[in-house]
């Protein structure tokens, strides 16, 4: 007999692609609604809902975008009934366009903000096969464009880049990009036009590619237009027409929907089933800890998958389970720490980042906001983090575990597998002074659960310890 004791000295992020016998100690294989800020290991933060109405209950929940306007957060939603804007006068939500005779795809809306002549407009492309322009104070949104402008077209991705207007997605030329004119002297975005006296300043189009792969999604960087298609990745250089150039991106990945790409700096993060990817405007570039998740992200649906940048982190909303109406599990990336953890207990239709503020559309029509609030919108916020399987580089030998120490705040709940049972042992923690609870069970290998009691918060401070006794076998 001898003792061992096991430090967790640190928590860092959830790894499902390795075998748990080579994960270190400060890595879990599953872990949900944990937060490892500073190595800590605390119950994530909630949110609350930011109105008191929500959107009609008898809708398909698609898009949310939150921006500010004249020093207010001005909140629009996409739903199969249509373009809604949410009215602070009242708490209610005014219906900007009736889409309720319309067919309706996930991946049929898209925003842009941009300046038609010297007036501020958001541009929505819907599945109506219309793009549309609001002015943020009329009660109903506005066709874009003209048949004289040749910009009447039906376009699913809007981009504003080089202040130039480019779109894609048409349903008669899904290859098709099409771009304005350059706005100035008397010409606006809404003009798609050729111009044979001036080019360098005329609207036009093209086809990307030499196949029938349709055009995806459309992102601009500070020095070139990203084209997603179906199959492959194009970038366009070049600040006018005579100078465009249109170069194939050397890159075999499945492609992500164009609401599952972010931009945050100036590189393009995006979503696959194979893990987290990022085009630096060079090349697509697969992180080392990219694949961390790939072990989950091979069994989820990416078809409605959103993205959203908010200070060092990203979100990825996406269904865990294919069932589910809407995306079932969130996926946070500490980019700083490059690492991952999942949350889980809510529905998460939508993202998007507004001054550094984190919101999402739920499944139950509510708009809420990361608020570091101690639950979901008023559900109890269930945590858990898992340990590997520890087996102290013997598996010859038996261990019986005694005890955990731990210093910190709040109740938790230890449980102890080995041998294909559970013990579970309870400690209340104190931030002065170190405690320790009197563990049970034990085998040649084992894991720690630890987790969060009656839905209340936890903190870890200073890593945990646990005494372990090795029962060495004699020959």
């Amino acid at each position: 007999m001898s003792f061992h004791t096991l430090k967790l000295d640190a928590f860092l992020g959830i790894v499902t692609d390795k075998s748990e016998n080579l994960l270190s100690l400060d890595k879990s294989p599953d872990a949900c609604n944990m937060d490892t800020r500073g190595g800590k290991l605390s119950v994530a933060k909630g949110f609350s809902r930011i109105f008191t109405s929500t959107l009609s209950s008898g809708s398909t929940y698609y898009r949310l975008l939150a921006i500010e306007q004249n020093g207010s957060l001005c909140v629009l939603a996409c739903t199969s009934q249509g373009v809604y804007m949410h009215n602070p006068s009242d708490e209610s939500w005014d219906r900007l366009l009736d889409l309720s005779q319309t067919a309706i795809t996930p991946d049929g809306f898209d925003f842009q903000l941009a300046k038609i002549g010297s007036d501020e407009r958001l541009l929505i492309c819907c599945p109506n096969g219309h793009i549309y322009k609001w002015d943020f104070v009329s009660s109903s949104l506005t066709l874009f464009g003209s048949a004289a402008q040749l910009s009447d077209s039906g376009q699913n991705f809007l981009s504003l880049y080089y202040n130039r207007l480019f779109s894609a997605g048409n349903s008669d030329h899904p290859c098709r990009l099409y771009w304005s004119k350059a706005p100035g002297d008397g010409r606006t975005i809404e003009d798609w036009s050729y111009d044979e006296n001036s080019p360098n300043v005329s609207g036009g189009h093209v086809e990307v590619g030499t196949d029938s792969d349709p055009i995806t999604g459309l992102f601009a960087m500070s020095n070139q237009l990203v084209i997603f298609k179906r199959d492959s990745i194009y970038r366009l250089l070049g600040d006018r027409p005579s100078n465009f150039r249109i170069l194939p991106v050397d890159a075999t990945l499945d492609q992500p929907v164009h609401t599952a790409v972010v931009l945050r700096g100036d590189r393009l993060f995006f979503l696959t089933r194979a893990g987290l990817c990022y085009y630096d405007g060079q090349t697509v570039q697969h992180p080392s800890y990219g694949t961390a998740l790939s072990g989950l992200l091979k069994g989820t649906d990416l078809s409605t998958c959103a993205a959203s940048a908010c200070g060092d982190r990203l979100y990825f909303a996406v269904k865990e389970h294919a069932q589910s109406p809407y995306n079932d599990v969130l996926i946070e990336l500490d980019l700083t720490r490059e690492c991952f953890m999942l949350k889980r207990g809510f529905s998460a239709v939508d993202l998007c980042s507004c001054h550094n503020k984190q919101y999402l559309l739920t499944k139950t029509g509510s708009i809420c906001v990361m608020d570091g609030s101690s639950d979901y919108d008023g559900s109890s916020i269930n945590a858990y983090w898992t340990t590997p399987l520890i087996d102290l580089g013997s598996k010859l030998t038996q261990k019986q575990l005694i005890e955990l120490y731990a210093a910190g705040n709040g109740d938790i709940e230890i449980d102890v597998l080995a041998d294909g049972a559970t013990h579970t042992s309870y400690l209340s923690l104190n931030a002065e002074c170190i405690r320790q609870a009197k563990l049970h069970g034990e085998g040649r290998m084992f894991r720690l659960r630890i987790r969060n009691r009656d839905g209340k918060s936890f903190s870890i401070d200073t890593g945990a310890e646990v005494l372990v006794d090795l029962q060495h076998r004699i020959m």
